[in-house]
Order: C-alpha cells, then structure tokens, then sequence
C-alpha cells in the first residue's frame, strides 16, 4: 500500500473522530469506502492508539475510540 494511501486513511479515521467519539460499528460503516474492511481499520486504530494519536475508552458503560490532542495536531499537521 503506498504511503499516500495509507495517510487518506489515517486522516480520514482522524477527521471521524475529531467530530465525536465513535463505537466501533459507526466508526467502521463511515470508514469502509476509504479503509477497505474492518481488520485494516482496526489495525490503523491499534497503530494511533499504540502512537498516543487517539484512546479506546469507556464512556457511559460503553467502549468508545476518540481523538486526543495529539490525534488532533497530527490531523491539523496532515490536512494542510
């Protein structure tokens, strides 16, 4: 996969959740065009949440991935 398309993707996961806090369904069915399937979003989300870029936390009783301040400079950074 070529290093552009992985940043579309990566920007894209970052923009859904710099609206709101996404579970994983959601998250997934706004994702799929750009990202492919569910095992690659997954593995984006694991390589941000390993890089501090975004959290997998529990809000309300229910788990929840969202941006955190450093997901947000990355996506300002990639978006100009």
């Amino acid at each position: 996969m070529s290093f552009e398309k992985r940043l579309e993707q990566i920007r894209f996961i970052l923009n859904k959740l710099s609206r709101q806090p996404l579970r994983w369904t959601p998250l997934v069915k706004a994702s799929i065009q750009v990202c492919g399937s569910a095992p690659r979003i997954y593995y984006i989300l694991k390589f941000l949440e390993r890089k501090a870029f975004v959290t997998h936390e529990s809000l309300e009783g229910k788990l929840y991935w969202k941006i955190t301040e450093k997901g947000k400079t990355l996506l300002r950074a990639i978006s100009e």
